[in-house]
Parts: structure tokens; sequence; C-alpha cells
């Protein structure tokens, strides 16, 4: 798991263990249970979306090293640094 969505999950508990503070002091069970399912299936898709974008993010990678490998198979997208190329 990356190292944001790590720092991303803790701040969401603890803005979860805050909120459920504030609401317990506040408000009637009923409407908490509500408001502790919503941050629940809020987390949960927000997580999911983060390892989307993570998994995204590997692949793009890994065609951009496969292209700079291996550009004679015309794998992948070939980006390599220009000083590679560089004409003396």
């Amino acid at each position: 798991m990356s190292t944001k969505l790590r720092r991303l999950q803790s701040w969401l508990g603890q803005m979860d263990r805050h909120v459920r503070k504030a609401v317990d002091e506040t408000l009637s069970d009923e409407l908490l249970h509500v408001l502790h399912d919503l941050i629940d299936a809020m987390q949960q898709r927000l997580k999911e979306r983060l390892e989307a974008t993570l998994a995204a993010a590997e692949e793009r990678l890994d065609r951009r090293v496969r292209g700079i490998l291996y550009p004679q198979q015309g794998e992948g997208e070939l980006i390599a640094p220009s000083h590679l190329y560089s004409e003396s």
C-alpha cells in the first residue's frame, strides 16, 4: 500500500474518531448509525479509487519502462531521456 494511501487512511481514521465523538455527544443513536455507515462507505470508496489510480499509474510506468528497454518490440510508449539520443 502506498505511503499516500496510508496517510490518507490515517487521516480519515482521525476524522472518523472526531466525528464519532461529536456525534455521540449530540445526536440520536439512529442518526449516529447512519453517519457511521456513510463514513465507512466513503472510506471504502476512496480506498478503491486510490488503489485503482495507483494501479493505473503503475501500469503506465511499466509501459514506459518496457518502451525504453525494448523499443524494437514496439511495446509500450517510447519515452526516453533526451540525453540518450544526444548528437555529439
